[in-house]
């Protein structure tokens, strides 16, 4: 039932704001909302529903912060995002870790089109400065080139580290991988205290695919030839008695291999 004097029913806002905030058109939605009700809806009746939460985001995005947080991070993501046509554009991402504990989203902007920049970056802490917090203990941070120097500039006493999914992301670039696979992490072996460089690559270094290792090919026999150019008296007198043991020195024959028969 619709009460007197009503224009909208129960949850049609939050149900147009749901359907809003999931990427929807404010033309999708209304054909949306007359496939459902049967009856039409107007665009401009959505753009007034979804323009009556600006107000609550201006005022969520200007709220008092806490004036310390021991960790802050910081990260840019690129969304596409319609202002007359659809673009990549920066959102700049801020969320601090309270003393409690807690996460808390203290601010979001979406920065202009051409990736990301520490000089926005430099005006978006300052506006958290402004906004309450005085002093950060680490900033969490990518390795974007000016980023540090904007971070110490805002917080001198604040100290920057790297983040660790970046770290690993550029670590793994100097690992070696197969053509069209991934990269292992697994094959960043840690090199211990005292190891230099140059052994930790010789230990890991490859074997080769194909061919026969040097050391598996069985050694060569000796011929009569080979023994005879070695020693050739004590062969000459081993070889010239094959029917037993050598009457001068009490040597036995020769093997077959070795007399050539």
């Amino acid at each position: 039932m619709v009460p007197k004097h009503a224009r909208r029913l129960a949850g049609f806002d939050e149900a147009v704001l749901s359907l809003y905030a999931k990427g929807m058109t404010t033309g999708d939605i209304a054909n949306h909302l007359a496939d459902i009700y049967g009856t039409q809806v107007s665009r401009d009746l959505v753009s007034r529903v979804t323009d009556a939460v600006v107000e609550q985001m201006q005022q969520w995005q200007s709220r008092p912060l806490d004036a310390v947080y021991p960790v802050l991070l910081i990260d840019a993501i690129v969304l596409k995002i319609r202002d007359g046509q659809v673009a990549n554009q920066p959102v700049y991402v801020a969320m601090g870790i309270t003393v409690d504990g807690e996460r808390d989203v203290v601010g979001l902007w979406v920065g202009p089109a051409g990736g990301e920049g520490a000089k926005q970056w430099m005006s978006m802490l300052t506006e958290l400065r402004n906004r309450g917090v005085a002093d950060v203990c680490v900033v969490c941070c990518d390795g974007l080139k000016g980023l540090p120097d904007a971070i110490t500039a805002t917080w001198p006493l604040a100290t920057v580290q790297t983040c660790v999914v970046h770290l690993v992301r550029n670590s793994l670039r100097y690992a070696s991988r197969p053509a069209g696979s991934r990269r292992d992490p697994a094959a960043l072996a840690p090199v211990r205290p005292g190891q230099s460089l140059l052994h930790r690559r010789r230990r890991h270094r490859p074997r080769r695919a194909h061919g026969p290792r040097p050391w598996s090919t069985p050694p060569a026999r000796p011929t009569a030839c080979s023994v005879g150019s070695r020693t050739p008296a004590r062969a000459s007198r081993t070889l010239t008695h094959a029917g037993g043991p050598n009457p001068d020195t009490g040597a036995r024959a020769a093997p077959a291999y070795l007399r050539g028969g």
